[in-house]
């Protein structure tokens, strides 16, 4: 599996957490269900930006260079991680409720952003091997095993 398609179906994964958590909001869950729930979210979101900064945008760098497109896509991982983060200090539920549905607002966009610009043109600057073994660099770091069977294709 190409790191793209890969990254994408990580993407389907956060929507639906976001949506959970879009409905506890709205049902007026509880400060301590919120914060549980964005802790979960922001490990999850620590890690896939991680693995795209260390897989997919290190390899893309030599193509298009650290500037431009990569240089924003890694500004606005550490604005979402560090606003996850930053949420482990809000005590008041209404000012909470309103920072992470911003944040949440601010990661579909980001995502909006790698789906139809970052991952097009890293498609078309790297080779479909080169896509394909960093899907599986993908897979060994989540330890998901993949089946025996030619790279893609």
């Amino acid at each position: 599996m190409k790191i793209t398609d890969a990254l994408r179906g990580e993407h389907g994964v956060f929507y639906a957490q976001f949506e959970r958590i879009r409905k506890a909001v709205d049902d007026n869950a509880s400060l301590d269900e919120l914060q549980g729930a964005t802790r979960v979210l922001a490990t999850a979101l620590v890690s896939h930006a991680m693995l795209e900064n260390n897989l997919l945008f290190a390899a893309l760098e030599p193509k298009i260079g650290g500037m431009g497109p990569l240089a924003v896509m890694r500004h606005e991982h550490n604005d979402i991680e560090g606003g996850f983060l930053e949420l482990d200090s809000v005590k008041d539920a209404a000012i909470f409720k309103t920072r992470v549905v911003e944040l949440m607002d601010y990661a579909v966009d980001h995502f909006a952003k790698e789906e139809n610009i970052l991952f097009p043109m890293a498609e078309r600057a790297l080779d479909e091997l080169r896509l394909c073994e960093l899907g599986a660099d993908l897979a060994e770091a989540r330890g998901v095993t993949l089946a025996d069977r030619p790279m893609c294709g």
